[in-house]
């Protein structure tokens, strides 16, 4: 196994951006409705015990050894896997060295469509270099490593699964050339159905599926899943940013009145709104965001 990578040599093989206008401050102490106090650090994802129970929260990448095939191929040695250990979306991006400025700019043309919050690889010098994680470090993007099994099998199953689609392909065809079909097997992968998720990784990393593939992935944990706390038709009051020097315990909502229109099946549940005229309001909610109205 050349280091940080897999050798191909064996035939078996958001948010919240309402931006509302300045409202008349108004007292309400006598109103219980205006009196509950929100937690500022409320938990925006719930710690589900297994790190990776979120849309691109965590990709596994490695390298896959491409070195003797590379005269067939434009030159590229090697082959940048990346999965997303949870909808289990892939990409496999080609590469021509692996050294740290040829990796990051290959990270650089992924974070263009999207971004993890963590990135899971070995420990090899491919990912453990300046370039990396500068550009890590700049995008926020923390950079890790375990001895985990379950989780590295993940990275190495799906490596597994490329390879055999590809060796199928060099048999038939009777041609080590796989520069040219690289995308058309990736896309294939995107959107076959995945035994564990029970979807295809293409309808998985939808945001409206993210709790269906947690259920799919982790039956044993669904009994702990709350329900939403609002249900399309409440109405509900948004919560206001205190000034700077507010007090806690002054926490304010706006006098507004909203609907909620629709609930988002995230980790944790969130909330789309509409205000009374039927217009939509920008971002989607958390609970602790939202106050259930009598009005």
């Amino acid at each position: 196994m050349a280091e940080g990578g897999y050798e191909f040599d064996n035939p078996e093989f958001k948010n919240n951006d309402y931006d509302e206008e300045e409202e008349e401050e108004t007292s309400f102490q006598d109103d219980e409705e205006f009196q509950n106090n929100i937690n500022k650090e409320f938990e925006k994802s719930r710690d589900l015990s297994e790190n990776d129970a979120k849309i691109h929260q965590t990709w596994a990448v490695d390298l896959i050894d491409m070195q003797p095939y590379s005269k067939q191929n434009e030159h590229y040695k090697y082959l940048l896997a990346v999965i997303d250990v949870f909808s289990k979306y892939s990409w496999l991006i080609p590469l021509k060295n692996k050294t740290g400025v040829t990796v990051s700019e290959a990270f650089k043309t992924l974070f263009k469509e999207r971004k993890p919050i963590y990135i899971w690889s070995d420990k090899g010098s491919e990912f453990y270099n300046r370039q990396v994680k500068e550009l890590l470090k700049d995008n926020n993007i923390k950079l890790y490593s375990t001895e985990n099994e379950e989780k590295s099998s993940v990275v190495e199953r799906w490596i597994g699964t490329m390879k055999q689609h590809m060796y199928k392909y060099f048999t038939a065809n009777e041609t080590f050339k796989y520069y040219d079909i690289l995308d058309k097997l990736v896309k294939n992968y995107n959107n076959t159905v995945h035994s564990s998720i029970k979807m295809t990784p293409v309808q998985a990393s939808k945001l409206k599926n993210e709790l269906t593939v947690y259920k799919n992935l982790y039956p044993e944990k669904e009994e702990k899943i709350k329900k939403p706390k609002f249900k399309v038709g409440d109405r509900v009051r948004i919560t206001k940013k205190k000034g700077k020097f507010e007090k806690d315990y002054t926490t304010r909502w706006t006098k507004e009145i909203f609907v909620i229109e629709k609930v988002l099946n995230t980790i944790p549940f969130t909330y789309k709104i509409i205000d009374l005229k039927g217009e939509e309001i920008t971002g989607a909610f958390y609970e602790q965001e939202l106050m259930m109205t009598k009005f």
